[in-house]
């Protein structure tokens, strides 16, 4: 069984931090300022604001030791940003705007739009979906750029795990995160997900009312051979750890929706293999530690992260380090019989039937 959307390669186009980071600020500055005085790291210039009558120099450019370039009036204006926030500021475009008029100027098109809302060809019969596809694809492209530049992951995760972009009912953007299941047709439909919203919202995550919880990305449990799996807490630590661990043969990454959402049935999914609980270094991430160790009833690996969860971890350290992190805590555990696809294809259906899903004639 496959799903096209849960796969992909890393190695897509870049995302918005790489874009901001290819522009030479210094030089697109100059296209409205003149010529600079160059001092040490810092470039001076006369305030390209045409309202600004600048005659003693005060707008500088200024490249940090990582290589960062930030821009700043320290006169009139009291200005200072990146290459997208300069675009934003002196030319007036909306963020959409400012993302394509400086893909265009490094002559790199956007890359993707988001996927419209609801396009799967099954539904759930109790569940309500109150978000509506974006209007404007080019804003949502750079919620959905902000979004996966917070979190440190490539554009492809956006195919790999079938993110989109929604508007939630108050009328802003959200991330959608669907969790798949399996149909004994051979297709995976998604009966829930999350909506992450930004970091302004009141509620950070929003979920279907009436939808009954599922794992995370349980087509990663899709593979001949498995041996190990990484239960993390939530969408985004399951995401983080997958890509860490993408390399790796035997191993699959799934996440509960929250800490009270754990059934303890689910154990069973993953009875007699290496298991790694990879929750938040908090009580909420012990809450989820004990119930899962009480309901599987065999010795279960913890892994706790210094910064915090494991998406923190990995944007402090790298990939590699949490990578190493993962695998250490699954060679803790005992040797175990691999598990065929067949044998995992038949717990899927037991645990999450057809019954979560209502097919809708085409």
């Amino acid at each position: 069984m496959t799903l096209s959307t849960r796969q992909g390669a890393i190695g897509a186009p870049e995302g918005l931090s790489t874009l901001i980071e290819l522009v030479n600020l210094g030089e697109l500055v100059e296209r409205y300022a003149g010529a600079g005085r160059r001092a040490g790291r810092t470039l001076t210039y006369r305030c390209p604001n045409p309202s600004h009558p600048d005659n003693s120099p005060s707008f500088t450019v200024t490249s940090t030791a990582s290589g960062r370039q930030l821009a700043r009036c320290w006169s009139q204006c009291d200005w200072q940003g990146d290459a997208l926030d300069f675009v934003e500021w002196h030319l007036g475009l909306s963020t959409g705007d400012a993302v394509r008029w400086l893909r265009e100027y490094l002559g790199k098109p956007l890359p993707y739009k988001p996927r419209a809302v609801n396009t799967q060809t099954h539904r759930l019969d109790t569940v309500t979906d109150n978000a509506t596809a974006p209007q404007d694809t080019e804003a949502a492209a750079v919620f959905l750029e902000r979004y996966l530049d917070s979190r440190g992951w490539p554009l492809s995760v956006v195919d790999s795990f079938g993110l989109s972009v929604v508007i939630d009912s108050t009328g802003a953007a959200r991330v959608r995160h669907p969790y798949f299941v399996p149909l004994p047709s051979g297709e995976w439909a998604a009966p829930y997900w999350q909506d992450r919203g930004s970091r302004s919202s009141r509620s950070k995550w929003l979920s279907p009312k009436g939808g009954r919880p599922v794992l995370y990305n349980l087509p990663s449990l899709e593979r001949d051979g498995l041996a190990g799996v990484v239960i993390c807490e939530g969408p985004a630590d399951t995401i983080t750890a997958s890509l860490a661990l993408e390399a790796v043969p035997g191993v699959a990454v799934v996440g509960c929706p929250g800490v009270s959402a754990w059934r303890p049935e689910w154990a069973q999914l993953f009875a007699g293999l290496r298991v790694v609980v990879a929750a938040d270094n908090d009580a909420a991430g012990q809450r989820l530690e004990e119930a899962v160790r009480t309901s599987l009833g065999q010795p279960v690996a913890l892994c706790r992260f210094s910064a915090g969860d494991l998406t923190d971890t990995a944007r402090e350290h790298g990939l590699n380090s949490v990578k190493e992190l993962l695998l250490g805590a699954l060679r803790t555990q005992p040797d175990n019989e691999p598990r065929t696809v067949e044998d995992t294809l038949a717990l899927l259906l037991r645990f999450f039937p057809e019954g979560y899903v209502e097919e809708v004639a085409p």
